[in-house]
């Protein structure tokens, strides 16, 4: 095998590629801090091998307080939920642990005051 094989097999193209959908369950519905808030995953863009455990799920607000993360070792999850504890914007990345192969984001607006 020749170098360039190697390095296709150690990186190949999709690594960090955001083939997984997030989308918000009732995206009509107004996003508020306090309020649960729903989110489906749609893992079709993964292909055929589909997603390796484990998965993190990283939600990330406007204050370093309002940081979470939550891993899925057993399944990967079809929808997941949460609170946010402020206003403003939301990163939500949910991707592979270790291989770094998939993952998917969705930034959220959600009404409110900032804690800071």
């Amino acid at each position: 095998m020749d170098n360039a094989g190697i390095l296709d097999e150690l990186a190949p193209m999709f690594v960090g590629s955001e083939a997984l959908t997030l989308t918000l369950s009732d995206p009509s519905s107004t996003r508020r801090a306090f309020n649960s808030i729903s989110v489906l995953v749609d893992y079709t863009g993964a292909g055929d091998d589909g997603v390796r455990l484990p998965m993190e799920l990283l939600i990330t607000g406007p204050s370093p307080s309002s940081f979470r993360r939550h891993n899925y070792r057993r399944t990967a999850p079809p929808s997941f939920a949460f609170t946010p504890i402020e206003g403003g914007r939301h990163m939500v990345v949910l991707r592979e642990i270790g291989h770094n192969r998939l993952l998917g984001k969705l930034e959220i607006v959600v009404e409110g005051d900032p804690l800071e």
